[in-house]
């Protein structure tokens, strides 16, 4: 088998299923904090200083931003940045 063991490949689809799961949940996390605001995605790009298509790329879980952007979509949305972990 090449590319890993078997027990690598397991490990590392389910790594991207994990990060699918994870990057979706960012996706709707931006987007709740847009619409709970009442703002469009090109109001929110001028105030957090990004772009339109980069929100709309989030928002659809093309694009996965960075901490710092998040926390900036957060403040530009009148909304505290929170995280936890939970276990598996």
């Amino acid at each position: 088998m090449s590319g890993g063991t078997a027990h690598e490949l397991r490990n590392s689809r389910w790594f991207l299923e994990e990060r699918a799961e994870e990057q979706l949940e960012l996706a709707e996390l931006v987007y709740a904090m847009r619409t709970g605001a009442g703002m469009t995605q090109r109001e929110l790009a001028e105030k957090a200083g990004s772009s339109q298509p980069f929100i709309s790329a989030v928002e659809r879980g093309a694009r996965i931003p960075t901490y710092n952007t998040v926390l900036k979509f957060a403040r530009a949305t009148g909304n505290r940045l929170h995280i936890s972990a939970q276990p598996l």
